[in-house]
Protein backbone atom coordinates (compact mmCIF):
# COMPACT_ATOMS: atom_id res chain seq x y z
CA UNK A 1 0.00 0.00 0.00
CA UNK A 2 2.89 2.17 1.26
CA UNK A 3 4.57 1.47 -2.33
CA UNK A 4 1.36 2.07 -4.08
CA UNK A 5 0.77 5.48 -2.44
CA UNK A 6 4.63 6.73 -3.15
CA UNK A 7 3.89 5.97 -6.99
CA UNK A 8 6.16 2.48 -7.33
CA UNK A 9 5.03 -0.41 -8.56
CA UNK A 10 3.52 -3.12 -5.62
CA UNK A 11 6.22 -5.37 -5.17
CA UNK A 12 3.47 -8.32 -5.75
CA UNK A 13 0.71 -8.01 -8.40
CA UNK A 14 -2.03 -8.76 -6.05
CA UNK A 15 -3.76 -5.45 -6.04
CA UNK A 16 -6.32 -4.54 -8.78
CA UNK A 17 -5.13 -2.07 -11.81
CA UNK A 18 -8.01 0.34 -10.97
CA UNK A 19 -7.14 0.88 -7.18
CA UNK A 20 -3.46 1.44 -8.37
CA UNK A 21 -4.50 3.99 -11.09
CA UNK A 22 -6.58 5.95 -8.60
CA UNK A 23 -4.21 6.24 -5.78
CA UNK A 24 -1.01 6.17 -7.07
CA UNK A 25 1.53 8.67 -5.99
CA UNK A 26 -1.04 10.51 -4.62
CA UNK A 27 1.54 11.04 -1.14
CA UNK A 28 3.93 11.06 -3.29
CA UNK A 29 5.88 13.77 -1.17
CA UNK A 30 5.57 11.69 1.85
CA UNK A 31 8.48 9.95 3.61
CA UNK A 32 7.63 5.96 3.59
CA UNK A 33 7.77 6.16 7.64
CA UNK A 34 5.05 8.92 7.47
CA UNK A 35 2.46 6.69 5.28
CA UNK A 36 3.35 4.03 7.51
CA UNK A 37 2.57 6.08 10.55
CA UNK A 38 -0.70 7.37 8.89
CA UNK A 39 -1.90 4.06 7.91
CA UNK A 40 -1.08 2.84 11.29
CA UNK A 41 -3.25 5.73 12.95
CA UNK A 42 -5.86 5.45 10.48
CA UNK A 43 -6.06 1.59 11.85
CA UNK A 44 -6.47 2.30 15.36
CA UNK A 45 -9.10 5.12 14.56
CA UNK A 46 -10.81 2.59 12.72
CA UNK A 47 -11.04 4.82 9.70
CA UNK A 48 -9.53 1.38 7.79
CA UNK A 49 -9.72 -1.95 8.45
CA UNK A 50 -8.05 -4.70 8.26
CA UNK A 51 -8.67 -8.04 7.22
CA UNK A 52 -6.36 -11.44 7.14
CA UNK A 53 -7.13 -14.71 5.07
CA UNK A 54 -5.03 -17.51 4.74
CA UNK A 55 -5.64 -19.89 1.96
CA UNK A 56 -7.01 -23.78 1.78
CA UNK A 57 -6.36 -25.90 -0.55
CA UNK A 58 -7.88 -29.65 -0.18
CA UNK A 59 -8.50 -29.13 3.71
CA UNK A 60 -5.19 -28.15 4.31
CA UNK A 61 -3.89 -24.33 5.26
CA UNK A 62 -1.57 -23.28 2.95
CA UNK A 63 1.01 -20.48 4.59
CA UNK A 64 -0.21 -17.75 2.01
CA UNK A 65 -1.93 -14.77 4.11
CA UNK A 66 -3.91 -12.38 2.24
CA UNK A 67 -3.87 -8.77 3.89
CA UNK A 68 -6.90 -6.62 3.48
CA UNK A 69 -7.04 -3.23 4.48
CA UNK A 70 -10.39 -1.30 3.58
CA UNK A 71 -12.66 1.94 4.59
CA UNK A 72 -14.99 0.93 7.07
Amino acid sequence: MVDVLRGKKPKKNNIRADILEEYSGRLKTMKEVDIKRLIVQLLIMRILKERFETQTVRGTSVKNVFAFIMVT
